[in-house]
């Protein structure tokens, strides 16, 4: 085990991590690739448990660190199986053509427990060019993207092109899997409201549709008109006072005081009724 990491210069300026990476994302990223269980080869076997104790994160909040670095910023994979976790372009910026550093290499990646890593590892290390891990996501000009060969790049760029033509995914939140958001719908209310506060009001909104037998035709609208309201209601009354708030956490736009503008008779009820049974509070008597 190494006692230090170097990390480039260049992190802090690189175009994806500046227009992509929230500030949650470039500390997860760098601890990544500074923990003390990192190794010459880049994958290396770590649990959730492992990393939450070491960063003070929740495991939930790990696990959907882990998926957005996976799926949305294309760095890493890992391998919920031999709990490994690899850095895709780590040999790019830390191997050299030393004989000593290959025999150690091939030492490491023997030990590799992950058959679709290991091969990736030997790969790389034996191409004159980089290679990736079969993946439907290309992200040219950063610091941290695979170098492609011509064949593997023109099969990515049509498959890029088809995926955009298709509609962008759902994953289940909550204990009962009710609240379905897209990575895009996630992303965008943890970044206006925080980790914390997203993660309480799918919780709260998962069981009120779980035991009111309600659905939604977009969660992520429905999180946003009411669920954040009801949790910051929430937090408020535990304040002892209650803090109107005309500007929309993160996004500095106006927002109205009526928790009902904008919606049907239908989900007003709807709305009041989750706000009695989970919260305690009548929205009609703060108008």
């Amino acid at each position: 085990m190494a006692l230090s990491r170097n990390v480039r210069l260049s992190f802090w300026t690189d175009a994806k991590v500046i227009d992509d990476f929230t500030p949650e994302d470039r500390y997860f990223f760098l601890y990544l690739m500074t923990n003390p269980h990192t190794n010459l080869c880049g994958c290396y076997e770590i649990s959730k448990k492992q990393v939450s104790d070491e960063t003070g994160y929740t495991k939930e909040v790990i696990e959907k660190l882990i998926k957005r670095m996976s799926d949305t910023h294309n760095v890493i994979r890992y391998s919920e199986q031999t709990k490994e976790l690899i850095i895709l372009n780590w040999g790019k910026y830390n191997w050299t053509e030393s004989a000593k550093l290959r025999i150690a290499l091939e030492r490491e990646v023997e030990n590799v427990k992950d058959a679709e890593f290991k091969r990736f590892l030997t790969e790389t290390m034996n191409a004159d060019d980089t290679v990736s891990i079969p993946y439907p996501y290309t992200m040219d000009n950063s610091v941290y993207t695979n170098t492609l060969n011509t064949n593997t790049l023109v099969a990515n760029t049509n498959t890029e092109k088809k995926k955009k033509k298709e509609k962008e995914p759902k994953h289940r939140y909550g204990e009962f899997n009710h609240v379905t958001l897209t990575d895009k719908e996630y992303n965008t209310l943890v970044e206006d409201y925080g980790e914390q506060k997203v993660l309480l009001a799918i919780k709260n909104m998962d069981e009120y549709c779980e035991m009111k037998g309600k659905s939604y035709k977009s969660y992520y609208l429905a999180l946003r008109k009411w669920g954040m309201d009801a949790v910051n209601e929430r937090s408020s009354n535990g304040n002892g006072s209650r803090t109107n708030n005309n500007t929309e956490q993160g996004t500095g736009a106006t927002v109205s005081d009526d928790p009902f503008e904008g919606l049907s008779d239908k989900q007003k009820q709807a709305y009041r009724e989750m706000c009695i049974e989970q919260y305690g509070y009548d929205p009609l008597e703060k108008l």
